[in-house]
Formats: structure tokens, C-alpha cells, sequence
């Protein structure tokens, strides 16, 4: 018991210096690549629910895998990274405890350079992020829809190895060997009616 305690501190320390890199600024932008439905709809998915299955610790950070870079460009603008909070980060959102979404997608500008934080964190100026306002996590499904007030929904169906991110977890708590790189997430992104097909992520860090 100690030693989750201890796993579940660190994770939450993790978080909130994850939470302190994160920002949010508009951006204008064009969108290029197969166009989509722009309503609520991909793969026939109910993104009106918020789901978390209990027992679940979702935080992570996702990464674009190396073979899908541009998956997600819109025109000078590339998505950085998917943010999933932990479970208390969710809870917390649902009984109005934290303005903080749990679950963000956030875009920068790729022609400019990247800075360093205080902290460690890289960072560009101009980026744009969209904040969750449905989902549905398991152990083998993340799914959610996104908005940012300027650039309307984001929608998201995607494959996750929860058992993986489990072992990735532990690994980085000093526990276990280290998990072998490969996509832990693959799902499919429509944003401003653009529609991207397995998408491949990575566990990542925002350091």
C-alpha cells in the first residue's frame, strides 16, 4: 500500500508541473487534407458522455509517433501533444472543484523557435489548445471531443494499451524494466473537418 501511496504522490507531483507548462492561446488558421463532416459525428461514437472507468489512472502525455508527424498539421500549426490528467484531475472537474480541463490537445506553430521554461519545459509562443468536453476512457478505449472557441470540435476514437502506459508508469516510478518504444495509441482525429486515420502517439513528456 506504501508504495502505491508513494507511485500516486509522484504522479501527482508529475501532474502539476505538467499543468503549470500548459497554456492556452488562439491562433487563425487554414486547414489542409481530407475533408470531413463537420458535425459531432465520427465512427458512429456518442461524444456527449464522460465516462472514466473506475480504477483507471489515465495521466499521460501523448506524443505524435515519429511515422506520423504531420499527422494533425494544420497549415503552419502541428499538434503537439495530448494531455490526460489523472483520475482525481477528472473528479475534480466534475464536481466544479477545478476550472482546469483533464483532458487537453494542443497545437503550436512550428516555424517558430522553441524556448526553454523556467522549468525545463519547451514551449513556442503561438499555440492553440482545445479542451475536453466529452469522453469515454477504459482500459482499451480513449475517446473524446474537444473545443476551443475560436476553431469549433475536435473529435477523437482511439485504441489505448492501458496495460502498457501501466508498465510505462511503474518504469518511470523506478519500478520494472523499461517498457519497449511503441505506440500506445492509435485512433482516429477530426479537427475543423479534417479527418487524420490512425493516428499513431507515444508515451512522451513535455521536458
Amino acid at each position: 500500500m506504501k508504495c502505491v501511496q508513494t507511485a500516486r504522490t509522484r504522479i501527482r507531483r508529475m501532474r502539476t508541473s505538467v499543468i503549470g507548462l500548459l497554456g492556452v492561446v488562439a491562433m487563425a488558421t487554414t486547414v489542409s487534407g481530407t475533408r470531413a463532416d463537420e458535425s459531432m459525428s465520427l465512427n458512429g461514437v456518442d461524444f456527449s458522455v464522460r465516462s472514466l472507468q473506475e480504477g483507471l489512472d489515465p495521466y499521460a502525455v501523448y506524443l505524435l509517433d515519429d511515422m506520423d508527424s504531420q499527422a494533425g498539421a494544420v497549415g503552419e500549426y502541428e499538434l503537439r501533444h495530448i494531455f490526460v490528467d489523472a483520475d482525481i484531475g477528472f473528479q475534480e472537474f466534475l464536481v466544479g472543484s477545478t476550472d482546469f480541463p483533464p483532458l487537453t490537445v494542443s497545437f503550436w506553430n512550428k516555424n517558430e523557435p522553441i524556448k526553454m521554461s523556467e522549468s525545463g519545459g519547451s514551449y513556442r509562443d503561438d499555440t492553440v489548445e482545445f479542451a475536453v468536453t466529452g469522453y469515454e476512457i477504459t482500459e482499451t478505449t480513449l475517446r473524446f471531443a474537444a473545443k476551443n472557441t475560436t476553431h469549433g470540435i475536435m473529435l477523437f476514437d482511439g485504441r489505448i494499451d492501458a496495460e502498457l502506459v501501466g508498465e510505462i508508469h511503474d518504469w518511470e516510478m523506478g519500478g520494472g524494466s523499461e517498457p519497449q518504444k511503441t505506440a500506445v495509441l492509435t485512433g482516429d482525429l477530426q479537427v475543423m473537418g479534417t479527418l487524420f486515420s490512425d493516428v499513431a502517439f507515444q508515451f512522451g513528456s513535455l521536458h
